[in-house]
């Protein structure tokens, strides 16, 4: 089965931080992650970070950011890759994402935790925020360059999920 969408928007940043800024392109290292990010050249499950447009424009409120002219924006939330098209509710480990004609990732963890490790809205409400259940982490098993507008596809893989050694 495959899902279909688009990349919004690469982000990256060199330090440490809770955002990542927009550029122009990122270039993706095979087993590396995004060229010249902070994240680059972890050997573990959190190699490239990617989020669902959709659902950073509706998010309602976080304690550690500001809304720029109303909402939030692509790279807000700190992930390399925005994508639009894709529901990432019942996205799973193993599954793999094309995007471009050469980047392949795998997706390696779903759900993040979010930038404030006890905030009262995100933990505490009914629903919880977006990020701690469809943020995703991937491993890149396939490098190359992505901008902007690249189609994104998923594929469903149908098998048990490997251990990346997250619970």
């Amino acid at each position: 089965m495959q899902a279909t969408g688009e990349v919004v928007s690469v982000n990256i940043s060199r330090e440490k931080s809770l955002t990542k800024a927009p550029v122009d392109s990122i270039r993706l290292i095979d087993s590396v992650g995004v060229e010249g990010d902070v994240h680059a050249g972890r050997n573990d499950y959190r190699q490239v970070s990617f989020l669902n447009y959709d659902q950073i424009l509706n998010h309602k409120f976080c304690p550690k950011l500001t809304k720029k002219n109303g909402q939030f924006l692509p790279g807000d939330f700190g992930e390399n890759i925005t994508i639009r098209g894709i529901d990432f509710v019942g996205l799973k480990q193993e599954d793999e994402i094309t995007i471009g004609a050469d980047v392949i990732l795998k997706i390696t963890k779903v759900g993040r935790n979010c930038c404030k490790k006890d905030c009262q809205f995100n933990h505490r409400e009914k629903k919880g925020c977006f990020i701690l259940k469809e943020g995703m982490f991937g491993y890149v098993l396939q490098g190359g360059i992505i901008k902007k507008g690249d189609p994104v596809h998923v594929s469903i893989m149908n098998y048990p999920a490997a251990s990346y050694g997250v619970s």
